[in-house]
């Protein structure tokens, strides 16, 4: 009986789990532009948890993974260029640092890296891409 009834709980948790992490602000898919000095270009940005979610750059032909969590009012992410990356091509994406402010459906998004000694960054406005019905 015991362990009928460590199941019962366990799987109310697996239930509550998805409801809980579907509150958080960052989840969803955000589209928008940012700019790297005068370049600008497309981002695209999609958080299945306030952990973890995937990186795309359009323009540069590149994305990656995003994992960390949020820090009182920012969200911070060490971003891993999984394609598109300097290891595959001469002017390919770096990793770095993401910082995430959401306000409703805007998003303040900023990117630092370091690339040979150099330092990069981007900033930009995301917008949260609503689910069509």
């Amino acid at each position: 009986m015991p362990s009928l009834i460590r199941l019962a709980i366990i799987g109310m948790c697996l239930v509550a789990a998805p409801a809980v992490q579907a509150q958080d602000t960052i989840i969803g898919t955000w589209v928008g532009e940012a700019t790297q000095g005068e370049t600008k270009f497309e981002t695209r940005l999609t958080f299945v948890s306030p952990t973890g979610g995937v990186s795309r750059y359009p323009s540069f032909v590149c994305g990656g993974i995003l994992a960390g969590d949020r820090r009182d009012d920012t969200y911070e992410f060490n971003e891993t260029v999984t394609w598109g990356g300097m290891d595959e091509k001469p002017d390919g994406c770096i990793h770095g640092v993401v910082r995430l402010t959401v306000d409703g459906d805007k998003m303040k998004y900023e990117w630092s890296g370091t690339h040979n000694g150099e330092n990069y960054s981007a900033a930009g406005e995301l917008h949260r891409v609503k689910r069509r019905r």
